[in-house]
Order: structure tokens, then C-alpha cells, then sequence
């Protein structure tokens, strides 16, 4: 008897994919076809929780929250290093227009700033 698990892009929840290779480790990776996806790769399990899909946005909403760098380590058991940078480069985005038309985008860099200094 097989079982099928249906995959779905994590950024857009498309399930239009192809499989791209595997990890080191012999994981399966998986490309989303949408064009206008952000994610270029993506696998099922990592071995290491930061790369998982949404532990950004915890880092962000716990420093937000005021949760310092090693407690917030500590809780989503990752590296101090890898939160302090994820803060830098939060403050910092890629997207300028999606980052200015947040709301909150004036009040979190300025907190973010705060944070690290």
C-alpha cells in the first residue's frame, strides 16, 4: 500500500514543483515553477531550525516582544550568532517599497537598532 503526501510550496502554497537534487545529507529539495514565488529551493526537514521556513519572523516578533538574543536562541534552539545577524539584516531589507509601506516599518527599525546596540 504507498501513501502520497501532497507538497506545497511554504511562501505561496502552490503545488506546482519539480525536485531539485538533494542536501548533503541526501534530503530531497524541491523548486517551486511560480514565477512569482520568492523561493528558490526548498526542503520537507532541515537539519539545523533556522533554516526552516517562518523562524525569521519568530526572531523578529521575539525581539519586538523584548526577548533578548540568548533567550530568544535558547527558545527556538538556534545560534546567539545566527539571531544577532537575522536582526542586522532584518533591519536592513532587501525589498525597500514592501518595507515603507509597512506601517510599522519606522518603529520596528528604529527598535531593532536599539536592540543590537
Amino acid at each position: 500500500m504507498k501513501y502520497y503526501q501532497e507538497i506545497t510550496c511554504p511562501n505561496c502554497t502552490n503545488s506546482n514543483l519539480m525536485k531539485s537534487g538533494s542536501s548533503d545529507r541526501g534530503v530531497q529539495r524541491y523548486r517551486c515553477q511560480t514565477t512569482a514565488c520568492s523561493t528558490n529551493t526548498f526542503m520537507l526537514e532541515y537539519c539545523y531550525k533556522a533554516c526552516e521556513f517562518g523562524t525569521k519572523e519568530h526572531v523578529v516578533e521575539m525581539a519586538i516582544n523584548s526577548s533578548g538574543t540568548r533567550d530568544t536562541a535558547r527558545v527556538l534552539k538556534i545560534n546567539k550568532n545566527t539571531v544577532t545577524r537575522t536582526l542586522k539584516n532584518y533591519s536592513t531589507p532587501k525589498s525597500q517599497d514592501r518595507f515603507f509601506n509597512n506601517p510599522y516599518s519606522i518603529f520596528l527599525s528604529r527598535f531593532i537598532l536599539l536592540f543590537i546596540s
